[in-house]
């Protein structure tokens, strides 16, 4: 389990820096394709994966009455999703169907879950966004989820946008989109993570004085010394 102490370190790491980091690490595959925030306004979130697997709906199997079973995935998982957690969606990337609305949104949000992420539709978009819990998604749909979802399983390795994603895996999304984290690199890339923005933020103010962009980023020696310098000041 990753500790608090690790998800915080997380929380002031952009997701640009975090796949930069994990791409030295050799992990590429990292980053949700075409998952993005509902809404501008979107909070950024850093939490462990609690995941949940749909495939296509069958007509025979399941239909709206579903949602009425308290045993249907979709429905243990609006009640046992731990707070702090991420609730992550394989929707199979098709975002013009509804995966999540606003009532779901309102009973995660009052559980204390960290955030909802999936490569399916928003339905109730308006009303989601200005609830200001984040969401990040493939697209918008008034389509509900049962129309071509059939929940089937919780916590077990999913993928959502092109990303395998296990149970406890760290989620970490912002208003460049979302990344995963194996949970075993988390407190590592946390740590070089927090450095690394440190640095950036140097590199920025010598920039912003008009310093040339080569030996200044990337850093070079010289340029690093005086980086540890300005870090014992600050």
């Amino acid at each position: 389990m990753v500790s608090k102490e690790t998800i915080e370190k997380l929380r002031s790491v952009t997701t640009a820096t975090l796949i930069s980091l994990l791409m030295k690490k050799g992990i590429k595959n990292a980053v949700m394709l075409g998952v993005r925030p509902l809404a501008p306004s979107t909070p950024k979130c850093v939490g462990p994966a609690f995941t949940m697997r749909n495939i296509p709906m069958r007509e025979d199997l399941a239909g709206p009455e579903v949602l009425a079973d308290p045993n249907y995935p979709q429905r243990v998982m609006l009640e046992t999703a731990p707070p702090g957690s991420v609730v992550v969606l394989d929707c199979r990337g098709e975002g013009d169907n509804g995966m999540v609305g606003d009532l779901m949104i309102a009973r995660l949000k009052v559980r204390g879950v960290e955030a909802f992420v999936g490569d399916g539709g928003v339905r109730d978009a308006v009303e989601t966004a200005a609830m200001q819990f984040p969401v990040y998604c493939k697209g918008i749909s008034p389509y509900p989820s049962t129309n071509r979802f059939l929940a089937v399983e919780l916590q077990c390795p999913i993928g959502c946008g092109g990303v395998a994603v296990y149970p406890g895996d760290i989620i970490a999304g912002d208003g460049d989109g979302v990344v995963v984290i194996p949970q075993k690199m988390a407190d590592e890339i946390a740590t070089k993570g927090q450095e690394a923005e440190l640095i950036e933020t140097f590199v920025k103010e010598k920039l912003e004085e008009g310093r040339p962009m080569p030996g200044t980023y990337p850093p070079d020696e010289k340029t690093m010394k005086e980086f540890e310098a300005w870090k014992r000041n600050r």
